[in-house]
């Protein structure tokens, strides 16, 4: 008995012309792995279920640390300060 399946829906900010922050090329890869989601979901093959799942997971951390950077230059973040080592 197949599973009924529900596409992975993305929050409305996550979706194209949303104003979505950080680099397109990165959003193209988010993108991809929610398509790659959403088929892998409506199988029977966990292996894939799984890859997919890392492939999110990997562009969305990508996404991530590139935005953190992003507004730590511009100021919105503060640069992290460095621990004193003790002698």
């Amino acid at each position: 008995m197949a599973a009924a399946h529900l596409a992975a829906k993305q929050p409305t900010s996550c979706n194209p012309g949303s104003g979505r922050r950080g680099p397109e090329a990165l959003w193209a890869l988010f993108d991809a792995a929610v398509a790659a989601l959403n088929r892998a979901g409506g199988g029977t093959d966990l292996i894939e279920v799984a890859r997919a799942h890392e492939l999110l997971a990997d562009a969305a951390a990508q996404l991530a640390a590139e935005v953190e950077r992003q507004d730590r230059v511009s100021g919105l973040l503060p640069v992290p300060r460095r621990q004193r080592r003790s002698a």
